[in-house]
């Protein structure tokens, strides 16, 4: 005969082991994607832009004044749950419930990863804070000039790859604000993302100390991040990490919750099934294009 199960004790057990592994993942997307919290049903980023650089400060203040553009971002409310049946866990004195909660908090974790990798993949047709698609080839902005953030690739092969990643890197360097100015200094931080086909020619081109027995100038030029959300076999991109705004904002409005709903429900009572979720409301949208290029290949 199977223990009698607290619900309780079970379900405090099971938040802890919830939130432990939720806070344990660390997921790639961190990276490149900006957290803002968010007060309502949805924000407005038209303070996305850049600010002034310093000037000296000869008699008065100079204020700039921002661009104003026309961007949001809409919360969405997720949810995951699993079912468990009553005897199951009386037999099983938790085990395998325990197994299953880390797992949905994991998923949970890795969610806003799918979302951010789809409006990625979607950056050619998906328009961002400055009414440009976020991957485009005529962005411009008061000063700026018109400016790319494609780049036409050479081809998969090393070779071609490598010459593509400094082209790239260059790219990040030439780009100007809204006054003219350059938008990227010194001490960038690149990160790679690209889809699985294309992991061993990144493992070996940012990690060898010789390629074809000539020195390798780009190792440790960046970071690799194998996306397997990303189809294309012959696309990939470049991203800078360490701005404070990125390529992409995950906004928040509410932290993920763990719920549950056990004895004296209708389906304890019918079913002897007890069910446990999680469930949270955010979303995911366009940063700063300036932080990211894809490179394309036919």
């Amino acid at each position: 005969m199977g223990q009698i199960v607290d619900p309780v004790v079970l379900t405090k057990g099971l938040k802890t082991i919830f939130f432990k592994a939720y806070e344990a993942y660390k997921p790639d997307y961190e990276k490149y994607t900006t957290l803002v919290d968010s007060n309502a049903a949805s924000e407005n980023y038209g303070w996305l832009g850049t600010a002034p650089t310093m000037r000296e400060w000869t008699d008065e203040r100079v204020p700039k004044g921002l661009i104003e553009y026309e961007y949001s971002i809409t919360n969405k409310h997720w949810e995951n749950s699993i079912g468990v049946d009553r005897d199951d866990l009386a037999d099983d004195q938790y085990g395998q419930i325990n197994i299953r909660v880390q797992d949905l908090a994991e998923r949970a974790k890795q969610h806003p990863g799918k979302l951010i990798s789809e409006q990625r993949v979607l950056g050619t047709s998906q328009l961002c804070y400055d009414g440009q698609y976020f991957y485009d080839t005529d962005h411009s902005e008061g000063s700026s000039g018109s400016q790319s953030n494609i780049l036409t690739g050479t081809g998969i092969d090393i070779t071609a790859i490598e010459t593509d990643l400094l082209e790239a890197r260059i790219a990040f360097r030439k780009l100007k604000d809204d006054r003219g100015e350059p938008f990227h200094l010194e001490g960038l931080q690149f990160l790679v993302v690209a889809p699985p086909d294309l992991e061993g020619i990144f493992l070996k081109l940012l990690n060898a100390g010789e390629i074809a027995g000539t020195t390798n100038t780009l190792k440790g030029a960046a970071d690799l991040q194998i996306n397997s959300y990303l189809s294309d076999t012959n696309d990939w991109y470049l991203d800078i990490t360490n701005r404070y705004i990125k390529s992409f904002i995950l906004q928040n409005r509410q932290k993920i919750q763990f719920d549950n709903l056990t004895r004296g429900s209708e389906n304890d009572f019918m079913r002897k099934h007890w069910y446990y979720g999680a469930d949270a409301r955010y979303n995911v949208g366009y940063g700063l294009w300036q932080m990211s290029i894809k490179i394309t290949n036919a």
